[in-house]
C-alpha cells in the first residue's frame, strides 16, 4: 500500500497478521477495524474514502469488512457521539459523498446470510424511516428498515437519549428491489440501504 495512506497500511498489517498466512477476507477487515482506537478508525475511514476516490487499488473484501463496522458503529470523540464513522470522516474533511461510496460498496458489506435473505425478500415492499425534524429531510436518508418499530425507536427513543427535543416523525416508502443497495440485519434492525437515486417524494407520514 502506498505510504501516502499510513492508516490503511497499518490497518492492512493488522488484517494480515490476523489471517496468519490464509487468504485475506471480510472478517479480517472487520477484526482489524475493531482493533484500533475510535480516532484511528475515523482516520482510517477518511483515508479509505479518499483512496477509493483516487482510484487506489484496495482489497475489496477486507475493506468491505471495515466499512461494515464503520457503518454499524459510532465513534465517541471529545465527549460526544459523532454519528457513524462515515459521518465523522466527512467532518474531518473527506470530500467523497457517502451515498456515492455506498453505491459501490454496500453489496460487499453484507454478510452471506444477509445476501441470502435479501434475495428472498418480496418486492415491492414497504420501508420505514424514523427521525426528527422536517419529513422531507428525514426521507432523504439512506438507512430505512422493514420494521416500523425500529423506525419508531430512531424517531423517539434514540434522539431523546442524546437530549434532542426535535419533533419525531416516522415515514413509509414503497421500494423495489432495484432501489435497495443492501440489507443489514446483524443488529436485528432489518435495515435497507436505499440508493440516492430513489425518488423520495412518494413517502407517507406514518406518525405522528
Amino acid at each position: 500500500m502506498d505510504t501516502a495512506w499510513p492508516a490503511i497500511s497499518e490497518f492492512m498489517a493488522i488484517a494480515r497478521d490476523r489471517a496468519r498466512g490464509d487468504a485475506l477476507g471480510w472478517s479480517h477487515g472487520a477484526y482489524a477495524f475493531n482493533r484500533i482506537s475510535d480516532r484511528d478508525r475515523v482516520h482510517l475511514v477518511h483515508e479509505l474514502m479518499q483512496a477509493w476516490h483516487a482510484g487506489t487499488a484496495l482489497d475489496r473484501e477486507v475493506v468491505a469488512g471495515a466499512f461494515r463496522q464503520a457503518w454499524d458503529s459510532e465513534p465517541y470523540l471529545y465527549g460526544f457521539r459523532a454519528g457513524n464513522y462515515f459521518t465523522a470522516a466527512a467532518r474531518y474533511g473527506a470530500d467523497v459523498s457517502t451515498s456515492r461510496l455506498l453505491e459501490a460498496w454496500a453489496s460487499a458489506m453484507m454478510m452471506p446470510d444477509e445476501k441470502a435473505e435479501m434475495a428472498a425478500l418480496e418486492f415491492p415492499c414497504t420501508a420505514y424511516r424514523g427521525g426528527t425534524g422536517e419529513p422531507a429531510g428525514v426521507a432523504s436518508g439512506t438507512s430505512w428498515t422493514l420494521n416500523p418499530d425500529t423506525a419508531r425507536f430512531f424517531a423517539n427513543d434514540w434522539p431523546r437519549r442524546w437530549g434532542s427535543t426535535a419533533r419525531p416523525v416516522v415515514l413509509s416508502l414503497t421500494v423495489d428491489r432495484s432501489d435497495v443497495l443492501a440489507f443489514f440485519d446483524d443488529r436485528n434492525e432489518r435495515e435497507l440501504l436505499l440508493s440516492g437515486d430513489v425518488p423520495r417524494a412518494g413517502f407517507e407520514i406514518v406518525e405522528p
